[in-house]
């Protein structure tokens, strides 16, 4: 699997996290490619309560058509947790004391027995979570 931590033509999606809910209330969404601002907790999803949580997706928005699609969805009762992926870019030839550019290149939807990484690319990879992973407790809003 590629990464493609710049704006290439490979990278196919900008990504976000999405919540929708069954008792009625509103879905609920990230920033595109995004973590949000340090203090905006709306663009946090550990900020929001998962109560009546019905789907936990990572939609990627076309950035050629601007077309949205669902490139993941779980049920709710499985979500635990968003992640970022990125990568950090040095200069190679650089010889000193350097501080990495960052890109994020995928979006990790953490679920009760699996982790899926969604890239840029829209491509998918699903990972068993480990037992010591299973442990970490996200301890977030609503949980």
């Amino acid at each position: 699997m590629s990464f493609h931590p710049d704006n290439s033509p490979s990278s196919l999606y900008h990504l976000r996290w999405r919540f929708d809910f069954s008792n009625g209330k509103p879905s609920k969404w990230g920033m595109w490619d995004s973590p949000g601002p340090k203090g905006d907790l709306a663009t946090k999803a550990w900020c929001h309560n998962g109560e009546s949580l019905l789907f936990a997706s990572v939609e990627g928005k076309n950035r050629e058509t601007g077309h949205i699609v669902t490139l993941l969805q779980v049920p709710g009762e499985d979500y635990v947790n968003f992640q970022w992926d990125a990568a950090a870019i040095v200069n190679p030839g650089f010889v000193g004391t350097v501080t990495p550019i960052h890109r994020l290149v995928g979006l990790r939807l953490i679920a009760r027995d699996s982790e899926y990484v969604v890239r840029a690319t829209g491509e998918t990879e699903t990972v068993p979570r480990s037992e010591a992973s299973k442990l970490i407790n996200f301890a977030t809003f609503g949980r």
